[in-house]
């Protein structure tokens, strides 16, 4: 079920146990896991009994730790883990017994990370409630070392984990949910709490607004700028968006601004210049963290047409696809319509005809002149753009995210 919001002020009143965060970090990089992490924290320090943090870095271990108190301004005990901490798991018990552990302990794991060695906590901490959270993919990618030869012996193992030892597995939406139950891990064991946003950092933009946006950004003032912010791999579907580009004829210019970087970036320059519309898209690699909601308030329509791809892992093969679509939940939030596929997750965020609209992947010809309606009509985009922002600030927002697992782990 999707958990409903309560207010912070009830929630602090029935919240009587202790949370304590277990994170991976990949600072100075910022993700969503990160970001994610960095949130919860801070929100479980000002409306919880929050015992602290234990933090395994991605990278350098000192970058990754001084960045992370300085996101966060936490007051609450950071402890800093080893890679090894996912093997074996005596480093993560003195952590925690660190940290205060006690019966009315909640471990919220925010990847999954640690699944091997959840047996090994719930012998030594038996009164402990464990809590997953998965993004969906991950559980189906199964990189797990030394469980399994094939995907399916690997994906069959962290089930296993997880049904027998967690007290609950957090998913992102129905859709991740359908498919994991699939997989064998019951429903009744998953709640949905969705990804969040920072909805005072994505906000909307007037027209003057939005000009002196581009003209700090160096971007054209007298055209449609249309906005992908995403990594640059095949199941985000950017090679199919520039087709569709590519296809349309409008009365107004258009701008196709995407921000990010993977390896299909060479693929998708090479495209751009085969299909001939280099004048109409700009790629930009790199962009500061902080100056990325600038992008989306400088921008009139967010677009692209996600798809479902195979993709292979050692001894086998799954289907990746959207399973939240967080930069479609930033693109709400600073009052962009969407126009997108209707793929994965993507219809539980955006409603289409209401915040934009959602086409069939295979339909080239619809995505074409839907997108190109969009671009020479600015009152549907603004109508839809106002719509989209008041969904982002009810169902979207950090609070509304966080007081969800509160609310979550108080009712056990």
């Amino acid at each position: 079920m999707i958990l409903p919001l309560l207010q912070c002020d009830r929630i602090r009143a029935m919240d009587n146990r202790h949370i304590i965060l277990v994170t991976d970090y990949g600072a100075p990089y910022i993700g969503g896991m990160e970001v994610h992490a960095e949130e919860c924290a801070r929100h479980f320090e000002k409306y919880s009994n929050f015992a602290g943090v234990c933090l395994m870095p991605l990278s350098d271990s000192n970058d990754a730790l001084s960045h992370f108190r300085e996101s966060t301004a936490l007051k609450a005990k950071i402890t800093p883990l080893s890679r090894s901490s996912i093997f074996t798991s005596e480093e993560l018990e003195h952590a925690l017994i660190q940290h205060g552990i006690s019966n009315m302990t909640v471990l919220f794991f925010n990847s999954l990370y640690w699944v091997r060695i959840l047996g090994d906590l719930k012998r030594r901490f038996p009164h402990i409630k464990i809590f997953l959270r998965s993004g969906g993919n991950d559980i189906f990618q199964a990189r797990i070392e030394g469980v399994g030869e094939t995907l399916t012996e690997r994906q069959s193992y962290i089930v296993k984990q997880i049904t027998s030892y967690a007290d609950g597995l957090i998913v992102n939406s129905q859709f991740s949910k359908n498919r994991i139950s699939g997989l064998g891990i019951p429903e009744n064991l998953m709640s949905i709490v969705s990804g969040g946003i920072d909805i005072s950092r994505f906000t909307p933009a007037n027209r003057e607004e939005k000009n002196a946006l581009r003209e700090r950004l160096g971007l054209p003032k007298d055209c449609v700028i249309i906005l992908a912010a995403c990594r640059l791999v095949r199941f985000k579907g950017i090679k199919q968006t520039l087709t569709v580009l590519g296809r349309i004829r409008t009365q107004k210019p258009f701008l196709y601004i995407v921000i990010g970087d993977g390896p299909e970036h060479a693929t998708l320059e090479q495209h751009v210049h085969e299909i001939g519309i280099q004048e109409q898209v700009r790629f930009i690699k790199t962009v500061p963290h902080t100056i990325i909601p600038d992008y989306f308030r400088a921008a009139d329509i967010y677009c692209y047409f996600p798809r479902l791809e195979t993709m292979n892992e050692s001894g086998g093969s799954y289907v990746h696809t959207e399973t939240m679509g967080r930069s479609f939940c930033e693109a709400m939030a600073a009052g962009l319509p969407i126009v997108a596929s209707q793929v994965g997750s993507v219809a539980e965020i955006v409603h289409s005809g209401v915040h934009g609209f959602l086409i069939d992947t295979e339909n080239l010809q619809e995505e074409s002149a839907t997108l190109a309606q969009m671009i020479d009509n600015p009152l549907q985009c603004e109508e839809m753009g106002i719509q989209a922002r008041q969904y982002a600030e009810e169902q979207y927002s950090w609070e509304t995210v966080c007081s969800r697992y509160q609310q979550l782990f108080s009712s056990l």
